[in-house]
């Protein structure tokens, strides 16, 4: 608990500052996850690689969402105005590409050959991040989540206007994508992802009880709290 309390104080300066430092822990993720397949291929100890990727495992979930305390938790504010002037300009959203790398890391678990050498400590703070993270991102529509995107990029649109810009927007043209992580983008990818992700965590390491515990009462209820994951998820094969 005071280990997350410290990493929450570094979470609220990450925050404060996310077009600069989502980007650059997005780069120290797939850094240390390129430096953990190559310890893999080397045949060399990947105990170095594990505890950095540990770290940024547990580190990257405070940045990107509050935990679940009984109410669904939206995107944090300085993240929600991120998103929104990544909506305006029409690029990748820091926070959607950091969400993607963090995904890709708990994916790890599903391949053969990198499951072999995560550690079931990493493996249960990852399972804990994925369920933090989905309690915000994943089909965030029937809680507010997009919409709270949706209301900064309205107001940035709004001041644009009022500094004499034309904010100008054309029918059929100009449409907002959607988030990669809806009912209508990648979620139902995501989820799918996710859905194996728990259950490897509940049968691929026997005896690690605490991983087991994460799979079964933190992973799994993220995964299933919410009316659009639920009706996603009896029609996946991973179900």
């Amino acid at each position: 608990a005071a280990m997350d309390e410290r990493l929450a104080l570094a979470a609220a300066i990450a925050r404060a500052a996310p077009d600069a430092t989502l980007p650059l822990l997005r780069a120290a993720a797939e850094a240390k996850k390129q430096a953990l397949s190559a310890a893999v291929s080397a045949g060399s100890d990947a105990t170095v690689a594990l505890e950095e990727l540990w770290w940024l495992a547990r580190l990257i979930p405070h940045v990107l969402a509050d935990a679940f305390e009984g109410e669904i938790p939206t995107t944090p504010d300085h993240l929600a105005e991120c998103t929104g002037r990544a909506v305006l300009g029409g690029v990748e959203s820091p926070v959607d590409a950091l969400s993607a790398e963090y995904v890709a890391l708990a994916c790890l678990s599903l391949d053969d050959g990198a499951r072999r050498v995560l550690s079931p400590r990493l493996m249960e703070t990852l399972a804990w991040g994925v369920a933090r993270w989905a309690d915000t991102y994943l089909m965030p529509e029937d809680t507010g989540g997009s919409l709270h995107a949706a209301m900064f990029a309205g107001q940035a649109l709004s001041q644009r206007v009022d500094e004499g810009g034309e904010g100008r927007v054309y029918r059929g043209t100009n449409k907002t994508p959607p988030s990669p992580f809806s009912e209508a983008g990648g979620g139902v990818r995501a989820l799918d992802a996710l859905l194996q992700v728990a259950l490897t965590a509940l049968t691929a390491w026997p005896g690690e009880t605490g991983l087991q515990k994460v799979g079964a009462s933190v992973l799994l209820p993220a995964l299933t709290r919410r009316r659009a994951l639920c009706r996603a998820a009896v029609n996946l094969p991973s179900w």
